[in-house]
């Protein structure tokens, strides 16, 4: 009888969390293919390898419009995730048995990428809309704490990496050997759990093409949860006594967090690449790439904990204000006795903020197109990779990157500093509360519907100066052209 009940217990254990675990540790691998990247690019005999990447954005692009249109044509979420989930594993097991022949791993590269695509994509928008409030933050989270994790590993496996000229890699025939056997075995133990979810949810064990958010789940039931502003509105005024209507910033929201996104991944990429590359200012003897990458792990693990107590505005924010003090005692310290240690403090809070911005971006997306914001944001991951490897990393004779000369630590601690310090105004105005928030009540939020009294300060003034509080669906439009005058 006790058996029983453990196995029960057991078994609905792995129904509430299996699905969702399975799902974040599938980044593991695709951290590990994104070190690999980070290793290939510069050591590439003169020829930066870039086709990866674009067979990466293609695989993304193709699930994300996948997934779009499958939206439209049923008028309600398709939880097809875990089968293109399943297909990335393959490609992922296919990939890796290249890595393990000499000059052919450019082929392994190609297919995880394309695994790597489908799986960010995937990955994401199944734990945006299957997961409860209490712990949609945190399994996004941990899915980027998976990401650097498998960065971290694969540079750290890779012998001499960003040390190894063209010319030895080629006389390297196991370059990549220690590499193929860590990815061949967490692809593989990623493989089962996902084969292991798809076993249970045959045997009905398991369900995972639902939601734990009640009302989502209904309406997702209902074909109405993709619906336009003035429907929701229509809605809520029959369920709820008191509500007002601002003005609708969800596209606004999105379009300043993927701006941001895109800066914030920039400076993060060249912080690591110019501390690891430049003899000057590199943090530590040998490959230091690594070992930025696990501080940074070890500030995603922490900053995921976190997500638990505060909202992901105050752990930017905080981050980013921390950052700048160490950045000005930084750089007194690197100028007067040569004393890098806070730049070490700086990698680990931008592990900490790694995620936020890219949590923020999916949860305040619309519905019907938080697989196209995926995509774009999986896009401006790239970009900056390709982008200061070529004008930077590959460039020997760019003074600014490779100069030997001390000051221009000051010239990039203020370029930093100014960038960075817009970042935190920008996120910390336009970035709505969202901590432990369904995502209905996220969407009302962006959309402009209060339903607190104690929030008539975040009315539109122009409402206000006009006499109109629209609570009325027929009230709307005339507050919005009130507001306008």
């Amino acid at each position: 009888m006790k058996l029983e009940n453990i196995w029960a217990n057991l078994l609905d254990f792995v129904s509430r969390v299996g699905p969702s675990l399975a799902a974040t540790t599938t980044f593991l691998p695709c951290g590990l293919a994104m070190g690999y990247i980070f290793v290939a690019l510069p050591n590439s005999d003169g020829v930066l390898q870039y086709g990866p990447l674009f067979v990466g954005l293609l695989f993304a692009f193709i699930c994300a419009a996948g997934l779009f249109a499958t939206k439209f044509i049923y008028d309600h979420v398709v939880f097809w995730h875990f089968d293109v989930l399943l297909v990335a594993a393959f490609f992922n097991l296919l990939g890796g048995c290249f890595f393990f022949i000499h000059e052919f791993d450019i082929i392994g590269a190609y297919l995880v990428f394309a695994a790597h695509g489908a799986t960010y994509v995937c990955s994401l928008s199944y734990l945006h809309i299957s997961s409860g409030k209490d712990t949609r933050t945190m399994y996004i989270s941990s899915c980027f704490a998976w990401y650097i994790l498998g960065i971290a590993a694969g540079v750290a496996v890779i012998p001499d990496a960003f040390i190894a000229t063209a010319e030895q890699s080629k006389a390297t025939s196991n370059l990549y050997l220690d590499f193929a056997f860590v990815f061949m075995a967490c692809t593989i133990i990623v493989t089962i759990m996902l084969v292991f979810i798809r076993v249970l949810q045959e045997m009905g064990s398991v369900e995972y093409k639902t939601m734990v958010d009640d009302e989502l789940r209904l309406l997702n039931q209902n074909g109405r949860i993709f619906e336009d502003r003035r429907s929701v509105i229509a809605r809520v005024r029959d369920t709820k006594s008191f509500f007002y209507v601002t003005k609708n910033k969800q596209w606004l929201v999105s379009f300043v967090l993927l701006v941001c996104e895109g800066v914030y991944s920039s400076l993060f990429t060249y912080f690591a690449l110019w501390f690891s590359l430049n003899p000057a200012v590199k943090l530590s003897d040998g490959s230091t790439f690594d070992l930025i990458m696990w501080c940074a792990l070890l500030g995603g693990v922490i900053g995921t904990v976190l997500m638990s107590f505060f909202t992901l505005k105050i752990i930017f924010v905080a981050s980013v204000c921390t950052q700048i003090i160490l950045l000005i005692i930084g750089v007194i310290l690197g100028a007067t006795i040569g004393n890098l240690v806070p730049f070490w403090i700086i990698a680990f809070l931008f592990g900490v903020m790694f995620p936020c911005i890219k949590i923020s971006i999916i949860e305040t997306s619309a519905f019907r197109f938080s697989e196209i914001l995926i995509f774009i944001s999986y896009v401006i991951l790239l970009v900056p990779i390709g982008v200061i490897n070529v004008y930077f990393v590959a460039d020997s004779s760019n003074l600014f990157f490779y100069s030997l000369d001390r000051s221009t630590l000051a010239a990039h601690a203020f370029a930093f500093l100014i960038i960075i310090s817009m970042l935190s105004i920008i996120v910390g105005l336009q970035v709505p509360r969202l901590f432990k928030a369904s995502l209905l009540e996220i969407q009302h939020r962006v959309l402009g519907i209060i339903f607190t009294e104690h929030n008539i300060e975040q009315l539109n003034l122009g409402y206000l100066q006009s006499g109109i509080i629209p609570t009325k669906i027929e009230n709307i439009e005339t507050a919005d052209t009130a507001s306008r005058l």
